[in-house]
C-alpha cells in the first residue's frame, strides 16, 4: 500500500473500536508516513453491576472495561444505580450517574482520592463515603462548586467528623464524634 491508498478513516474507525480510546486523529505525513494521535479515556469511577462485577467509567459516563471487585483499581465505587445493560465502549445510560460524575470531577484531588464508595439511589441522595468513614450527603450536582467550597472549609475547621450534609450549602449539617 502507498500513503495515498491507505484509508485514514478506516484506520481511525478500527482504533475507535477499543473502549479505552476516546478520540483518534489519523493523518498523512508526506512523503511516506502516517501520523496517529490517540486520546485515551481516563477512568473516573467504577459502577457496581451485578454481584461481583464493576465497570470502569470515564468522566463522560462511557464504560471502559469490566472488573471483578477484588481486581478493580482503587477509585470510587458507585453503588445503588439502576442501570440496564453496560457495554464497554458505550455510554452508561443513567441520569444519576451523570450527576455523580460531575460531583467527582469538582472534588479537589486530595478529597477525590479519599472517596471509596458513592451511594447513588437517586440524585437528591448522592452520598460519598471516604476511607476514614466520613459520610458526605452531597445531594445533586446543583451548586456543586459551592458545596465543594463549603466542604473544604468544614474539613479544615472541624476535627473528628463523621457526617456532613451539603444538600443546602448555605446551611450545612455537621456531626462529629467526641474524643474519649
Amino acid at each position: 500500500a502507498t500513503i495515498f491508498t491507505i484509508s485514514t478513516g478506516k484506520i481511525g474507525e478500527k482504533i475507535l473500536q477499543n473502549p479505552w480510546i476516546a478520540r483518534v486523529k489519523v493523518g498523512r505525513r508526506f512523503p511516506n508516513g502516517l501520523v496517529i494521535k490517540i486520546y485515551e479515556r481516563k477512568p473516573l469511577a467504577l459502577v457496581s453491576y451485578g454481584d461481583d462485577t464493576s465497570f470502569l467509567v470515564d468522566d463522560e459516563g462511557y464504560a471502559i472495561a469490566a472488573f471483578t471487585e477484588d481486581k478493580a483499581p482503587q477509585i470510587p465505587l458507585i453503588h445503588d444505580l439502576k442501570v440496564g445493560s453496560i457495554e464497554p465502549g458505550k455510554p452508561v445510560k443513567n441520569e444519576v450517574l451523570k450527576e455523580v460524575l460531575i460531583i467527582l470531577q469538582k472534588l479537589p484531588d486530595s478529597l477525590y482520592r479519599k472517596v471509596k464508595v458513592v451511594s447513588a439511589p437517586k440524585r437528591e441522595r448522592i452520598t460519598l463515603y471516604t476511607d476514614s468513614g466520613l459520610e458526605i450527603l452531597f445531594g445533586s450536582s446543583e451548586n456543586a462548586n459551592k458545596k465543594v467550597k463549603v466542604l473544604s472549609e468544614i474539613l479544615k475547621r472541624e476535627k473528628n467528623l463523621i457526617f456532613v450534609d451539603l444538600r443546602v450549602p448555605d446551611n450545612p449539617v455537621v456531626k462529629t464524634v467526641g474524643k474519649e
